[in-house]
């Protein structure tokens, strides 16, 4: 992704300008095509993070330009998705809705408790 400016001086201007294309985008779509705020915080922080990563490395002459590629920019959402994501789950474990197990072959698997199923069915029953 680029965004309309070309000169930045600082990691975090040129974070920021894609951070601001991305906000106009989201205000320009409709309410059910728009990513949740709290998904779209944690892709503002993945964004972040690559930009501060990218200018050190162009720094550093490991980079051509301190600009990300379309693949890296992909990947900062991807990034901030299972973040998101993971930490939905740690909090449902935390507050007693799933439980984490292991499986003999080590892959981790969750179900839920009788308080998620509990939760689960009034809300069911409530619609």
């Amino acid at each position: 992704m680029s965004s309309q400016h070309e000169d930045y001086s600082s990691a975090q201007e040129y974070a920021q300008a894609l951070i601001d294309d991305i906000f106009t985008l989201e205000k320009s779509l409709p309410d059910n095509e728009r990513i949740t705020p709290d998904l779209l915080r944690y892709w503002c922080k993945e964004i972040r993070l690559l930009a501060e990563q990218c200018w050190n490395e162009y720094l550093a002459g490991k980079r051509d330009d301190h600009k990300f590629s379309e693949e890296e920019f992909v990947s900062t959402y991807d990034k901030a998705g299972l973040r998101y994501t993971g930490d939905l789950i740690e909090g449902l474990v935390e507050d007693g809705y799933v439980q984490m197990g292991v499986r003999e072959d080590g892959e981790i698997v969750y179900s839920t408790t009788n308080k998620g199923k509990e939760y689960l069915n009034k809300r069911y029953d409530d619609e």
